[in-house]
């Protein structure tokens, strides 16, 4: 199939193509990393410092918090996620609890069970629309926390039996994560940052 840059939405670098496409653009590209969602590979643009040291400081706090001890363990944004089989990303932190993710070899890891996305103005679109549903749709996510990199502002996206809960986290206030019984404070995501 012929790769063809969508014109609807140039800003986020939009390629249609098929899956094994896909593959072979991934497996060419040295420097760029790309998703795939449902026939579009999108191109990862570079973030800015404030973006990548909430990212950093939201791995670091859960490895943290996880320990060395059980299955469960974070993962940064090198780390593909396989969501089925035409969904990869590339979140800015996750945590795995199964034994794929203890695998100090594997590139791409297929039940994440918490997922961070940092927004930014590039791709805040795209993380609170695509991707709320990509990871609502997956049996192994049970909570999705979307980071401003703007301001001090989590949204948090929680599996319960009734569906899913919502819930608005600002400077000073604590997450707590159910599903792993741990809180994360807001605080400590924008650790050496100058966001307010």
């Amino acid at each position: 199939m012929a790769i063809r840059r969508d014109q609807e939405q140039p800003k986020r670098n939009r390629l249609e193509m098929d899956l094994e496409a896909y593959l072979g653009l991934q497996k060419a590209s040295k420097w760029v990393k790309y998703e795939y969602l449902g026939g579009y590979a999108y191109a990862l643009a570079g973030g800015s410092n404030a973006h990548d040291t909430i990212s950093y400081n939201a791995q670091a706090m859960l490895d943290a918090i996880l320990g060395e001890d059980g299955l469960c363990k974070p993962h940064g944004p090198n780390v593909q996620v396989v969501i089925n089989e035409d969904k990869y990303v590339y979140p800015d932190a996750f945590v795995t609890c199964d034994e794929e993710g203890l695998d100090d070899k594997a590139t791409k890891l297929h039940s994440p069970t918490l997922v961070i996305e940092v927004l930014s103005p590039g791709t805040q679109d795209m993380d609170q629309n695509e991707k709320l549903i990509l990871y609502q749709s997956s049996s192994s996510v049970h909570t999705y926390i979307l980071v401003s990199s703007e301001m001090r502002r989590v949204q948090v996206y929680q599996r319960a039996d009734s569906g899913w809960t919502y819930d608005v986290y600002h400077a000073g206030e604590n997450i707590t994560i159910r599903a792993m019984d741990i809180t994360l404070p807001v605080n400590r995501l924008y650790r050496r940052t100058h966001v307010v």
